[in-house]
């Protein structure tokens, strides 16, 4: 036989196949675009008319398996002590307190009032700045009251000027 009539038969029976799997099948389907029931659609319809009105549903339906969402916003703060080689410099030993925004990370050191960037791909070093933003000053005042931050050792291995 030539592969052409191969291929025919073969779909042929591809065909039958599965048109008696189908009507020899009694499993209800349970896909909500086959079944068309009206109680399937109503968690659908409620968040769609929720989004219509301005409403947020994540705040107004019941949280997920995943547990409930926090609704408080903290800053990400880390505090800690530098770390650096005692002979190297001055800041080994000292307090700091930092937060995070687009990438970067804002340093300052408390008790000697100096401020730091740590850049995104900066690892291990930090450029002193004289002063920070308005708002990352004012996250950073609002980081020392709250006192909830991870605490950790900052190394630094090298600190440009």
């Amino acid at each position: 036989m030539k592969d052409t009539h191969k291929g025919v038969i073969f779909l042929f029976l591809a065909v039958i196949a599965s048109s008696t799997i189908l009507t020899v099948d009694d499993r209800p389907w349970e896909m909500a675009f086959i079944n068309k029931q009206p109680e399937q659609d109503n968690d659908v319809t409620l968040i769609q008319s929720q989004i219509l009105a301005g409403l947020d549903p994540t705040e107004n339906t019941q949280s997920t398996a995943a547990g409930p969402a926090s609704r408080k916003i903290k800053p990400t703060c880390i505090k800690g002590v530098i770390a650096r080689d005692k002979t190297a410099d001055l800041f080994d030993g000292e307090p700091y307190a930092s937060v995070k925004r687009a990438g970067n990370t804002y340093i300052e050191i408390t008790q000697k009032n100096t401020y730091m960037i740590k850049g995104k791909f900066q690892t291990q070093s930090a450029s002193v700045v004289t002063q920070f933003p308005d708002d990352i000053n004012h996250e950073l005042q609002l980081v020392k009251r709250i006192g909830d931050c991870i605490n950790l050792s900052l190394y630094l291995a090298k600190i440009k000027y």
